[in-house]
Parts: structure tokens; C-alpha cells; sequence
């Protein structure tokens, strides 16, 4: 078993469990950039109504990022429906849910 190269970018375990493809592991700088779009675009989306601050009308939050963890508060169905419709953008590649 080898070990993780950031020249390599593959995992060598991730070669025999694949039957010969060879899965690329991101590296961190990728991850924050994603990510980062991930939040700018679910920030901005206005149809998702996030999470209302108390106190504080009209902010809401919609999106909560620290290091490599991700928080997506949301108050109705409709926002996880629209939230789960930009991950799926982000995770595979998809047309945006929202065009224009």
C-alpha cells in the first residue's frame, strides 16, 4: 500500500477496489475553492429564504463555513429541495438548477 502524494494525486488503494480506474483525491486548495463557489452560490440564490436570525430581520443565514466543516441552516422543505439541487451542481457536475 502506498501513501498519499500530492504530485500523484491518486490513491493507490483506491486502484485494486476500482477494477483499474484510478480515483483522484482533490487537494485542499481545490476543496476550498468549491466549496467557497458552493456558498456564494447558495448565499446569493434568492429564492432560498435560509435561516432567520432573530432580532435581526432581514438577515438570515444560509450558508456557515469553518475549515472543512459546512453548515446549511434552512426553515422549510422548499430550502432543502433548492440547497440539495446545488450540491448536486457542485458534486457531479450538473447544469445549474437555476439558469440565467
Amino acid at each position: 500500500m502506498g501513501t498519499y502524494s500530492p504530485a500523484r494525486q491518486t490513491a493507490p488503494s483506491a486502484q485494486s477496489s476500482l477494477a483499474g480506474s484510478t480515483k483522484v483525491i482533490p487537494s485542499p486548495l481545490s476543496f476550498t475553492v468549491v466549496i467557497d463557489a458552493l456558498a456564494e452560490a447558495i448565499s446569493g440564490d434568492p429564492s432560498i429564504k435560509g435561516f432567520a436570525l432573530p432580532g435581526s430581520q432581514p438577515l438570515s443565514v444560509k450558508a456557515v463555513l469553518y475549515a472543512d466543516d459546512t453548515a446549511l441552516p434552512f426553515n422549510s422543505g422548499d430550502d432543502l429541495t433548492k440547497i440539495a439541487g446545488w450540491l448536486r451542481v457542485y458534486a457531479v457536475g450538473q447544469p445549474s438548477p437555476h439558469p440565467g
